[in-house]
């Protein structure tokens, strides 16, 4: 069940919080609790800053098809 950041926090603060299910390895990394706290408000639809892996894969996505369509080809 999607928690809001607070939670997500929380959690890790004492010691409950893991990666992918209840199962998996605790969470010892600050950095990767808000990564996770993140990901749980977008599933909730909430406004959070993008994904900067997805948010690069777009743009090298759009540079692609750019080039493509200019003609240009990576494998020279």
């Amino acid at each position: 069940m999607p928690k809001d950041m607070a939670g997500v926090m929380d959690e890790y603060k004492h010691g409950d919080l893991h990666s992918g299910s209840s199962r998996g390895p605790v969470v010892r990394n600050r950095r990767q609790a808000v990564a996770i706290g993140l990901s749980e408000q977008r599933k909730m639809g909430k406004s959070v800053p993008p994904n900067p892996h997805e948010a690069e894969h777009h743009i090298r996505h759009a540079q692609d098809h750019l080039a493509q369509a200019l003609g240009h080809s990576d494998d020279d």
